[in-house]
């Protein structure tokens, strides 16, 4: 009799679905700083359904309870992938200026403020 654990065996019957959970999950990277109730209402616009306590026992199963645990699992994910940029970004950044000192980068905006008010 003590041998034997009290309570459901497996997974709750009231527990998200697999598809309810990955969304969690993937809203709790896209925006790690939102409260289990905002991530619920969320997810309710996009015809998931899930409570904010639904949202907070996933997070829990995950170790994500508190804001910084999901930035931090956010910082991670963003560390181990490899971005590469397009054509198009490459051509965006390319009209940037980098300026050396502070004193260059009055110039230049001085520069534009002439071009606009004349």
């Amino acid at each position: 009799m003590i041998d034997r654990l009290l309570g459901p065996r497996g997974p709750h019957p009231n527990r998200v679905s697999p598809e309810g959970e990955s969304a969690v999950l993937d809203d709790a990277l896209a925006h790690p700083c939102h409260g289990s109730l905002r991530v619920a209402q969320e997810l309710a616009k996009r015809n998931i359904r899930v409570s904010s306590g639904g949202v907070r026992g996933v997070w829990q199963r995950h170790n994500l309870l508190t804001r910084h645990d999901r930035l931090l699992c956010r910082e991670k994910s963003t560390a181990e992938r490899r971005l590469t940029l397009s054509d198009e970004h490459i051509r965006v950044e390319g009209h940037r200026i980098w300026f050396d000192t502070i004193e260059e980068m009055q110039v230049v905006l001085d520069q534009n403020l002439v071009i606009h008010n004349t």
